[in-house]
């Protein structure tokens, strides 16, 4: 199990944070996702054997906001 957190850039509402965190949480291998718009991040518990940072950042870059590492 592996910990990430990221920097995400527009994020401005619940629906936001709401809309990260499912988006991270229905793919296979995440066991959890907090978004928190106040401070820009998201922290993402998962399994680094099923996933791999390139899919998660692809997966919040899709809903069209902008990670980076760190936070």
């Amino acid at each position: 199990m592996a910990t990430l957190k990221l920097c995400v850039a527009g994020m401005r509402s619940r629906a936001d944070e709401a809309r990260i965190e499912a988006a991270l949480r229905a793919e296979r291998g995440v066991y959890g996702a907090v978004a928190n718009r106040e401070d820009g991040s998201a922290e993402v518990d998962f399994d680094d054997d099923e996933l791999d940072l390139d899919r998660i950042l692809e997966i919040v870059r899709a809903l069209g906001y902008e990670p980076t590492l760190g936070g």
